[in-house]
């Protein structure tokens, strides 16, 4: 058992860790991976559906406007957290979202059986939102929350935390190219979805771990800045109305291609990476 003298050391030796030069690799691979879980999960629980609802185009939109929804909600619920929530309460709030995410795992999409006449929209949003719904949204606030608690550190990069979008771009399209050419070829779907809910196991962590770097190098001049630049409602709304344009383009693209050209794999991906 180790000596109380051995306890401070290890403690200084791992606060150590997270307050040296690792804290930006740390946020900026917790954020890839978020990204790569994010954009992979959605062609795998669209190819679950196939057996119950085929291929068309239809199908694949209103599952993305179920992501894009879903996306929505998250963002909405990471900036409520963020700006009204104290940071052990940020953290525990999201503990609950994360244990609640995990309740669902692993995904089984390919259950139950659409009505047999008539447009089977409402019965495809609600098996999403069964299934995938919460850790979908759980994930997607991974990235503001990330940006929120890197940029109130003292890190020399922290006043402008949006480069790390570059980390998160690159998670997507590794997810996006990878899984037509290298995963959905050779896995199975019940694979696919263990070796997912593995990382989502390993994203809980690196979270974890995030927020205690955030934690040691928190900079308290930065928890009690002005707000008196904040965007008014009027902006937060125009912005909002204007995030519809490139998901309506998203959606409008991906029905031109996979109707007048054909319904592959890559041709799924490439609207969904260059609209979105």
């Amino acid at each position: 058992m180790s000596s109380p003298p051995d306890r401070v050391l290890l403690s200084e030796r791992a606060t150590g860790i997270l307050t040296g030069p690792v804290l930006l690799p740390i946020f900026a691979a917790t954020l890839f991976l978020s990204a790569a879980l994010l954009f992979a999960v959605q062609p795998m629980l669209t190819k679950m559906l196939l057996p119950q609802l085929g291929g068309s185009p239809s199908v694949w939109n209103t599952c993305l406007c179920f992501f894009q929804a879903t996306l929505l909600f998250g963002y909405l619920y990471a900036h409520l957290s963020a700006t009204r929530l104290e940071a052990r309460t940020q953290l525990g709030v999201h503990v609950l979202v994360l244990a609640f995410a995990v309740m669902f795992l692993p995904l089984d999409a390919s259950a139950g059986t659409p009505p047999p006449k008539g447009a089977p929209v409402l019965w495809l949003v609600l098996r999403l939102a069964t299934t995938v719904g919460i850790p979908f949204f759980a994930i997607t606030a991974t990235a503001p929350l990330l940006q929120r608690w890197f940029s109130r550190t003292d890190h020399e990069t922290a006043a402008d935390p949006y480069f790390l979008y570059a980390a998160s771009n690159a998670g997507s399209l590794l997810a996006l190219v990878s899984y037509p050419l290298l995963i959905e070829p050779y896995l199975p779907l019940s694979e696919q979805s263990r070796l997912w809910s593995a990382g989502l196991a390993i994203l809980v962590a690196a979270i974890a771990l995030c927020w205690l770097a955030y934690r040691r190098r928190e900079n308290p001049a930065k928890q009690k800045a002005s707000a008196g630049g904040a965007a008014g409602s009027s902006d937060r709304l125009r912005w909002i109305a204007y995030s519809f344009v490139p998901s309506s383009l998203l959606l409008g693209v991906t029905t031109h291609i996979t109707t007048d050209l054909a319904s592959a794999p890559l041709f799924w991906v490439v609207p969904w990476r260059f609209t979105s």
